[in-house]
């Protein structure tokens, strides 16, 4: 197996006041039992990767699930059935793009495409258990696919943010970024509760980033389970990990999936080695673990997050001169994307987002229209001048005409979510070959500016000791 549960002795506190909570415990026969408690307030205590014990079976999708929220209670019947997809069974087992899939795609982009930070129609809302679909210009409020998971749960939402951060663990281990992460995490006041997905293994190639051209195209850093913990226990924050011995594959990222729908997607239709199981595609798999973590914590707590934030370890994120949290907040309706690296959206919005894996596994599909497909990047070429041909994951949303804006978004240009925008930009921190001890890093030689950075580590209140050593990637290191 390429990834494993490490940990054996767990407790796992939720830091909500006068409601009840979980521990699970490992029980001297090797099962895991839960004990139910109630509490007034305690600090944020680390959630652990653990292996759940087996659960009591998810309702039929046949089944009428009432969810309730503090503002209105809407009956919802979700059947077997789910219509608005090709397939009529599972929205997120790959579908056909064929020429209609592709126009239906194109059709989700002309709405983000064709409506700029003062368009009437951005002020489009819906309720809190809704999310707009806009193709073409014309939008309407959904009720969003809810997962099993999701219908054993209290819809009820507060003020909690849900930070995930995926992929490979890179530059995260460091000194520097550990202090970073800590004091970004500190700027939400409690409010935030991380689910990370690390490698105990990460690699980057050396291209472009400025790395030393004389190490080999890859660059290989080794880290232990009880390291990542320690750093992860640093952040102050309350945290639930996954630890993964290998890259994230469609057979590792499927093993630590519960939700049965999202093991689907992530289950190959035939045996052997899948396409897109590249560096790239990883993360998103990644993030889809995060997720099914999500989901389990809030099920275990009976309430949902009110916003994401998705992030990478090794990066960077800079709002200007605004709050994080308040720029968190801010976004409604809509799915605020920095490139691929950086998403912020409303809760209602996670599983559209962290369900792009079903398009990446359509794009590789036998099934898609190359002719349609590549006359489609023509026009998106033509009408914004794009060259990028990245379609994911913005073409994910697109599919389900789900609205999206913000930067640097590849095939489709920058679309502001507010006048002047939110001048979100990112940094890449590389890390540079580490075994044992420390860890070197420096900043991207592209993507990233040192003198911005170190303004924003200085604003957070990193030791200046830290901020002087830190320099662009460069062939002699």
């Amino acid at each position: 197996m390429c990834g494993r549960w490490r940990v054996r002795v767990i407790a796992c506190a939720f830091a909500v006041p006068g409601i009840l909570f979980s521990t699970w415990l490992w029980t001297t026969d090797g099962h895991f039992k839960q004990t139910t408690q109630s509490i007034q307030s305690v600090q944020p205590i680390s959630i652990q990767t653990i292996q759940f014990p087996e659960r009591t079976p998810v309702p039929d999708l046949s089944d009428t699930t009432t969810i309730s929220t503090a503002t209105m209670t809407t009956k919802t019947t979700m059947t077997s059935q789910l219509h608005g997809f090709p397939h009529q069974v599972n929205p997120w087992i790959p579908y056909q793009l064929d020429a209609q899939g592709i126009e239906q795609l194109e059709r989700g982009f002309n709405f983000p495409l064709g409506c700029n930070a003062t368009c009437p129609a951005k002020t489009f809302r819906c309720s809190e258990v809704e999310v707009p679909r806009c193709f073409d210009m014309d939008c309407h409020c959904s009720n969003g696919f809810l997962l099993p998971n999701e219908f054993q749960t209290s819809v009820s939402t507060h003020g909690r943010i849900a930070v995930v951060l995926a992929g490979q663990t890179r530059s995260f281990f460091s000194e520097l970024m550990n202090e970073y992460w800590r004091l970004f995490l500190a700027q939400f006041h409690g409010d935030a509760v991380l689910f990370a997905v690390l490698s105990t293994v990460s690699g980057q190639k050396n291209r472009y980033s400025g790395l030393p051209s004389r190490m080999k195209d890859q660059v290989w850093s080794k880290f232990t389970v009880r390291e990542l913990q320690k750093c992860l226990d640093q952040l102050n924050v309350t945290w639930d990990a996954v630890f993964l011995d290998d890259s994230c594959s469609w057979e590792v990222a499927r093993k630590y999936v519960k939700d049965r729908i999202l093991r689907d997607m992530l289950t190959p239709s035939k045996p052997g080695k899948l396409p897109g199981e590249g560096g790239y595609e990883n993360v998103f798999r990644a993030r889809t673990i995060a997720f099914d973590r999500l989901l389990q914590y809030e099920k275990e707590t009976g309430r949902r997050f009110q916003h994401v934030i998705v992030l990478r370890p090794d990066i960077v994120t800079y709002f200007g001169n605004e709050d994080p949290v308040s720029v968190v907040r801010s976004v409604k309706d809509t799915v605020l994307w920095f490139n691929d690296m950086v998403s912020i959206f409303e809760r209602k919005f996670a599983t559209y987002v962290f369900t792009v894996p079903a398009t990446m596994r359509t794009l590789h599909s036998s099934a898609t229209d190359p002719d349609a497909f590549l006359a489609l990047h023509h026009r998106l070429w033509n009408r914004s001048n794009t060259a990028s041909r990245i379609i994911i994951p913005h073409g994910h949303l697109g599919y389900h005409g789900i609205p999206f804006c913000g930067e640097s978004l590849q095939a489709v240009p920058t679309i502001p979510c507010k006048p002047g925008g939110f001048g979100l930009w990112i940094g890449i921190v590389r890390d540079l070959w580490r075994v044992k001890g420390p860890q070197r890093v420096c900043l991207d030689l592209i993507r990233g500016s040192l003198k911005l950075l170190q303004e924003e580590f200085r604003r957070l209140g990193v030791r200046e000791s830290l901020v002087e050593n830190f320099i662009v990637c460069h062939k002699d290191m």
